[in-house]
């Protein structure tokens, strides 16, 4: 599912993103220091047309920290990360979804006090999930890891102003979905 957006580049370089719901009634719409203005497809001119061009944005998920998960993180490279999700600051490693749960597993299997006790087997079941980011072996030529929908951290810690980081001492590991990070800035905070 995907709503059609227009890009519009207006002649003294101002950038406006535009939905073209129908509710809107216009094909057009951008913002200068005269206010408002619309433009319907009866009046557009041949310098509007040039610097218009049509977008396709799918979903709601940043497409570039999508593809640095994608294409970055899926080679084992972790890069420091503080994202913006729901009004909570955290800053960790990015890092691949497989490597995520190879590291929820072992969390979960160190915690185990004996064979076969809960902490085993969830340790041992989560640490199979890694599989999903694997290519199987028997695998088409063509074949591609999944797109990315969720985002990994290791380190992670939670900030908020005026406050120590949560937690305090060694980071945790964090799964978010993608769709809802609002906003991304590559480094880290530092524990101290």
């Amino acid at each position: 599912m995907y709503r059609k957006r227009t890009l519009c580049i207006h002649v003294m370089g101002e950038l406006a993103i535009v939905d073209l719901a129908a509710r809107f009634g216009f094909d057009m719409l951008w913002k200068d220091a005269t206010g408002n203005h619309e433009m319907s497809s009866e009046n557009k001119d041949e310098s509007t047309l040039a610097a218009a061009q049509d977008v396709e944005v799918v979903g709601s998920k940043d497409w570039f920290l999508q593809s640095i998960i994608e294409t970055v993180i899926s080679q084992g490279v972790e890069i420091g990360v503080i994202v913006n999700t729901g009004g909570a600051i955290i800053s960790g490693m990015l890092i691949s979804g497989e490597k995520y749960f190879d590291e929820l597993g072992n969390v979960m299997t160190a915690a185990s006090e004996a064979d076969g006790d809960i902490q085993a087997v969830l340790g041992q079941a989560w640490k199979g999930y890694k599989s999903i980011y694997q290519r199987p072996t028997d695998a088409e030529d063509e074949w591609q890891q999944p797109q990315a929908h969720f985002i990994h951290l290791k380190n992670a810690r939670y900030y908020a102003p005026g406050q120590s980081p949560t937690p305090s001492s060694q980071g945790l590991l964090w799964r978010g979905k993608l769709s809802s990070v609002d906003g991304f800035t590559i480094g880290n905070f530092s524990a101290d």
